[in-house]
């Protein structure tokens, strides 16, 4: 009995080594021989049926690779070629997993190119480049599609922030914006986004229009004080000028003067004249 036992034992060994070293892994009888279902992990199928069902499958050949069991060719490794790495060598049951260096990213599943790493705020193009997000849409991601912004906030909440390229729009529940003072509970104050909008822009106008003020007194106080400074200048000048005129006319009356005596004093030296020749004509000679 206890050789009986030893001799299952042995038989038992020898299925489990057989069918560890076997290079069919699958297999049915089909009369006197057996056919292949599927080949161990990295060989090819050389043929279907035979009496010996480890010579139905045969291994890959150096730098090839098999992962279909069904097939009778084995593929070549893929080489990493570029600005690709290896990520996993290729074995006979395996490709070889490639990957892309630093700054750049896989350009599909199997990586069989690379392109410019797109970050936060982009997303990639058909064009193997990067955009930045359109209006509307964000990416938190690294080298994914921009994702529209949410349409609104769960019920209770409202929006505290806008979204933008680098994030969604942000929401918070009512009574947390109440406990922050976000939303004023004044009457006088517009609680809404959309009303706080407006009170800035009238506050801003406010602004402005006192700016204005200032800048309108200061120019009108430079101005007055020119008009001033102007008047005081020309005194002056108008007194000199009242001056010259003032010695014009004396001159033009001195002209005249004189105009009007000459003819005596022509007239007197013409009967000076006469009289001394009458005194010469009446002496004896």
């Amino acid at each position: 009995m206890h050789l009986l036992h030893l001799v299952f034992l042995g038989l038992c060994h020898i299925l489990i080594i057989s069918s560890v070293n076997s290079t069919c892994a699958d297999w049915i009888p089909s009369g006197n021989d057996v056919c292949c279902q599927k080949c161990s992990p990295g060989y090819r199928l050389r043929s279907q049926c035979g009496p010996d069902r480890n010579t139905l499958c045969v291994p890959c050949e150096p730098n090839n690779y098999i992962t279909n069991p069904r097939l009778r060719y084995c593929r070549r490794c893929t080489q990493c070629i570029g600005p690709q790495i290896v990520v996993k060598e290729c074995t006979a049951s395996s490709d070889t997993v490639c990957g892309c260096r630093k700054g750049l990213h896989c350009g599909d599943n199997d990586c069989s190119f690379c392109v410019v790493e797109c970050g936060k705020g982009q997303e990639p193009t058909e064009m193997r480049s990067c955009r930045g997000c359109p209006q509307g849409t964000f990416n938190d991601k690294i080298h994914h599609k921009c994702t529209p912004w949410r349409a609104s906030c769960p019920d209770g909440q409202v929006i505290v922030a806008k979204g933008d390229a680098f994030s969604d729009i942000k929401c918070n529940s009512t009574s947390g914006r109440e406990e922050n003072s976000v939303e004023p509970s004044s009457p006088l104050l517009l609680p809404t986004g959309n009303k706080i909008g407006e009170g800035n822009r009238e506050l801003t106008v406010v602004w402005i229009g006192a700016g204005s003020a200032v800048v309108l007194s200061v120019f009108i106080g430079v101005v007055v004080f020119a008009l001033k400074t102007d008047k005081v200048r020309k005194k002056p000048v108008t007194a000199v000028k009242e001056e010259l005129r003032k010695m014009e006319v004396e001159q033009e009356d001195r002209r005249e003067d004189c105009s009007f005596h000459q003819p005596e004093q022509e007239q007197g030296s013409l009967d000076s004249l006469v009289s001394q020749d009458s005194e010469a004509k009446i002496l004896p000679v």
